[in-house]
């Protein structure tokens, strides 16, 4: 190395030298929730063979709508900070379930309950990886119970004809009388579920901001063909004629997991490395989450050792303690994802891809 490239000690007197200061940057959310809302989450009661799946969702669930948003308020790097995205609202209420039905009554009762604090509902979640044609859980009677899964136009076709009382099944109905005797029952008791809701919920507990987010594998696929569109059956089926949104994937979904060997109290600077290494590879963090991970109570961008602890701050709340879903020793992190059409994983990072997998009714 030359004398010329040899760092020199400033010296008194000499000309200051100019820093490069990052100039102060306001996040936004491309998926904003908004405020003043009730939100609501429900996750599958699987079968047993989807125990890895179930606990993934709720994994996921539990850390953006239960977790993250009571420590933007308390925790020293955002301090009073209202969570803004519908990627980790805080959820009122969240709740695993086994059956359609019992999603009507959790939704009924959450109604009935704050009927003296009436606020519209924002999101909610339904996370069951069902398919286009059926939905992930049964009707009434639990998979663990013996219920069955029904396939959406069997659904639909039954619920507009409950109230047929003779053991004849109506005219449209194609798949036989043996299983509409078998059925009637249990579409009977959802449809009094559903009424009970519809009654309660009425037209002033949601508007054009409401919207209800299905994981259910292909649900959101462009409707063709005869029938109806099963996107708005599961809407119609719950919101009756109140306004929403409701929206699903075109293709495959699920949620997964990531671990890494790095012991049970990685250090901040690991976990402030985990963070910005899997920020680079458009890996686990939704792009609202890194925005309100990276901001202070005025959306305004950390820097600095302000950015790094709050990096390792989440980073410390993600974490789920071993075993993993797989019985793996490992601290994990759960992470959800959608099939592009080549069957590849789309993150919520990249979120100009994974937003554009998805389809979104209005009614």
């Amino acid at each position: 190395m030359g004398d010329k490239d040899k760092k020199r000690s400033a010296k008194r007197g000499d000309k200051p030298t100019t820093l490069a200061v990052p100039l102060p940057e306001k996040v936004t959310f491309v998926d904003p929730q908004p405020p003043d809302r009730y939100n609501l989450v429900f996750f599958a009661d699987y079968a047993d063979v989807d125990a890895v799946l179930e606990a993934t969702d709720e994994a996921f669930l539990r850390l953006y709508h239960d977790d993250f948003p009571p420590a933007l308020q308390s925790r020293t790097v955002w301090a009073t900070k209202e969570p803004g995205s519908r990627s980790h609202c805080k959820a009122d209420l969240i709740k695993q379930v086994g059956t359609l039905a019992e999603i009507a009554r959790a939704m009924k009762d959450f109604i009935a309950d704050k009927r003296d604090k009436p606020k519209k509902l924002g999101t909610i979640i339904l996370a069951g990886h069902g398919n286009p044609q059926e939905f992930s859980l049964p009707l009434a009677t639990s998979v663990k119970k013996g219920g069955k899964r029904l396939p959406l136009p069997h659904l639909e076709i039954g619920l507009r004809n409950v109230s047929v009382l003779s053991d004849k099944p109506p005219g449209e109905w194609q798949w036989g009388k043996k299983l509409w005797n078998d059925l009637h029952s249990e579409l009977m008791r959802l449809q009094v579920d559903l009424d009970m809701l519809h009654k309660w919920m009425g037209t002033t507990w949601t508007d054009d901001q409401t919207l209800m987010r299905v994981w259910c594998c292909n649900l959101g696929k462009p409707h063709a063909g005869p029938g109806s569109d099963p996107l708005e059956v599961i809407g119609k089926m719950y919101f009756g004629k109140a306004k929403h949104m409701i929206e699903a994937p075109k293709n495959k979904s699920g949620s997964v997991f990531s671990y890494w060997n790095i012991g049970s109290s990685p250090s901040a600077r690991v976990r402030t490395k985990l963070f910005v290494d899997d920020k680079k590879k458009n890996g686990l963090w939704h792009p609202d989450g890194v925005a309100e991970v990276e901001s202070d109570a005025s959306l305004m961008r950390h820097t600095g050792a302000d950015l790094a602890d709050a990096q390792a701050e989440f980073v410390g709340l993600a974490l789920r303690s071993p075993p993993t879903p797989q019985k793996g020793r490992a601290p994990w992190i759960p992470t959800f994802f959608v099939e592009d059409d080549r069957k590849l994983p789309v993150y919520p990072q990249d979120w100009a891809k994974f937003s554009g997998l998805w389809r979104r009714v209005t009614a």
